[in-house]
């Protein structure tokens, strides 16, 4: 009788350790796929501000070689 209800509290235990760990795994991955999506976001974020900074430096650095060529060899038309 005593092992019986041993092995139904062991079991019970057993269940409900097992229900806990499903819980957190599952919030876990929430959280994982949050986290990865915020992070996305952010680097694509990063990544546009990059491309205009990039686009505006080769901007002024054309116009700059623009002035240079232009004044020592001018256009005549």
């Amino acid at each position: 009788m005593a092992a019986e209800i041993a092995t139904a509290v062991w079991d019970g235990i057993s269940d409900t350790l097992d229900f806990i760990t499903a819980a957190i795994t599952a919030i876990a991955e929430d959280i994982w796929i949050a986290l990865s999506a915020a992070i996305g976001d952010i680097l694509d974020d990063l990544l546009t501000a990059l491309v205009i900074v990039v686009e505006d430096i080769a901007e002024v650095i054309f116009d700059i070689l623009e002035k240079i060529v232009f004044r020592h060899y001018p256009i005549s038309w």
